[in-house]
C-alpha cells in the first residue's frame, strides 16, 4: 500500500482495512491514478502512472509535477489544467502530450478537485492511455488518404487508357472502312459486269458469292448502311459516321472543310435513302438503334 501523507479528513473517513482495498485496487486498474496538492506535488500515484512515466513511486511521492512530466510540458499542459481544477471546477482534457523520455503519448485525463471545508486542497487525476489507438486510426486516415489519392490516380490513368481505346477502335474502323472501300470499289464494277452480262445462273451466283464474302469484312455500321441501301455514297457513310459519332452539322462541315448547307444537303438525301422521309425519329437514333 501507498499512503496518502497529509490526507487528514479523507482518510479518517476509511478504517485501515477499507483503506489498503481502495489503494490495492487503484494499483490494479489500467488507468493512471494520482493525487496532486495545491504545490503541484505528488500525494499519491498508483502502479499504472509509476510504469507510464518509468518513475519509481519513491520518486514521484512528494515530487513536484514538474520532475516527472518535465518543465516544459508542465507549463504548457498540466498546470493550466491543474489551476482550473483548483477553482473547484471538474477538468476534462484530451489530447497528444508530447513527452521528451517517452515521445509523442495521447492521453485522455479527468482532474477532480478534492474539497474540505469549502476549500480545494488538491485534485485526483485519473487518466487514460490512448495512444496505441489513437496512432492505429491516425496510420488507418494515413492509409485511406492514401488510397484514395491511388484511386483517383488509377481512375485517371483508366480514362486515360479509354480514350486511348476510343482512338484505336476509332482508327481501326477507319483503317478498315478505307480498305474494304478500296477493295469494293475495284472489284465492284466486275461483280456487275458478271451479273449483267453473264447468262450462266453458276457464275451470277457465284459473284453474289464473292460480294456476300466481302461484306463480312465491312464494319458493322457499313454492313447496316449496305443493307439498308447498297447505293450510298462513300461521302454518305462517312457522314452517317460522323453523325452516330455525336456530331453536329456545323462540326461535321468543320472536319470535311465543307457549308453547313453542302452537310444539311448529304443528311437530307440519307434520309431519303434510307426511307425516314415523314417518320418522326432522328437519323442518328436510327442508325444506332
Amino acid at each position: 500500500m501507498h499512503g496518502l501523507p497529509e490526507m487528514g479528513r479523507l482518510h479518517e473517513r476509511c478504517d485501515v482495512s477499507l483503506g489498503e482495498f481502495c489503494f490495492s485496487v487503484m494499483d490494479a486498474v489500467k488507468a493512471l491514478i494520482a493525487y496532486v496538492d495545491r504545490g503541484y506535488n505528488y500525494r499519491y500515484v498508483n502502479e499504472a502512472y509509476s510504469r507510464f512515466f518509468n518513475k519509481p513511486m519513491e520518486a514521484c511521492l512528494g515530487g513536484h509535477v514538474c520532475e516527472v512530466m518535465d518543465p516544459a510540458v508542465f507549463e504548457a499542459g498540466i498546470k493550466p489544467q491543474l489551476d482550473a481544477c483548483f477553482t473547484g471546477k471538474t477538468v476534462a482534457h484530451e489530447g497528444w502530450l508530447p513527452l521528451p523520455e517517452l515521445g509523442e503519448c495521447y492521453v485522455d485525463v479527468r482532474y477532480f478537485p478534492h474539497i474540505v471545508d469549502n476549500d480545494v486542497v488538491g485534485a485526483a487525476v485519473v487518466a487514460h492511455d490512448l495512444t496505441d489507438k489513437k496512432a492505429m486510426i491516425r496510420d488507418v486516415v494515413t492509409q485511406n488518404r492514401e488510397l484514395e489519392s491511388n484511386l483517383k490516380q488509377l481512375a485517371e490513368s483508366n480514362r486515360k487508357l479509354q480514350l486511348l481505346l476510343e482512338g484505336a477502335l476509332s482508327d481501326r474502323q477507319k483503317t478498315e472502312s478505307k480498305a474494304y472501300d478500296r477493295v469494293s470499289e475495284s472489284i465492284a464494277p466486275y461483280l456487275r459486269a458478271l451479273k449483267a452480262e453473264s447468262g450462266d445462273s453458276r457464275t451470277a451466283e457465284l459473284a453474289d458469292s464473292i460480294e456476300s464474302a466481302l461484306l463480312n469484312y465491312k464494319p458493322e455500321l457499313d454492313q447496316k448502311l449496305y443493307k439498308l441501301n447498297p447505293g450510298l455514297s462513300a461521302k454518305e457513310r462517312h457522314i452517317a459516321h460522323l453523325i452516330v459519332g455525336g456530331k453536329t452539322s456545323q462540326e461535321i462541315a468543320e472536319i470535311l472543310e465543307k457549308s453547313v448547307k453542302t452537310v444539311e444537303y448529304y443528311r437530307s438525301s440519307l434520309r431519303k435513302k434510307l426511307k425516314l422521309d415523314g417518320r418522326r425519329i432522328s437519323l442518328r437514333t436510327y442508325l444506332v438503334s
